[in-house]
């Protein structure tokens, strides 16, 4: 009896705890571009979503969720470099929500660089003399 208190809040902190979905897409997808079958991966059906009433809580300027098959969706062009600059990793978060019963599902998307800047070099041409014996996987 005493254990049973214990298990039971287990099971209840556990339901409760947040689910969370990650994506991962390429920078400068066009508008419309699927990012994901949202629906089909929280569990729920197409038949379910007039009920249930899918929506996304935030960053509806990137992102819009379709009504019918529950598929999310780029809203905009999305720019790596201009959303977050020179940072080694760029991810979006929101929320999903979904109704009768309330649940409320987080949300990453990553956004991966895509090479989309020529590289620039202070000068034309380069000149190296690299010795014959020079150890494989040397850098210059």
């Amino acid at each position: 009896r005493s254990l049973l208190l214990p298990v039971l809040l287990l099971c209840w902190c556990c339901r409760a705890a947040p689910e969370r979905l990650r994506y991962t897409i390429p920078e400068e997808l066009g508008r419309g571009s699927l990012v994901g079958p949202l629906a089909s991966d929280l569990g729920l059906s197409p038949a379910e979503l007039p009920a249930r009433k899918l929506r996304l809580s935030a960053a509806k300027q990137y992102f819009t969720v379709s009504g019918e098959n529950g598929n999310l969706y780029v809203s905009e062009k999305l720019d790596r470099e201009e959303m977050c600059g020179k940072s080694a990793s760029c991810s979006v978060s929101f929320e999903a929500v979904v109704q009768n019963p309330l649940n409320v599902f987080h949300i990453d998307v990553a956004i991966q660089d895509v090479n989309d800047n020529s590289p620039r070099f202070p000068q034309d041409s380069f000149q190296l003399e690299i010795n014959e014996l020079t150890s494989p996987g040397a850098r210059f």
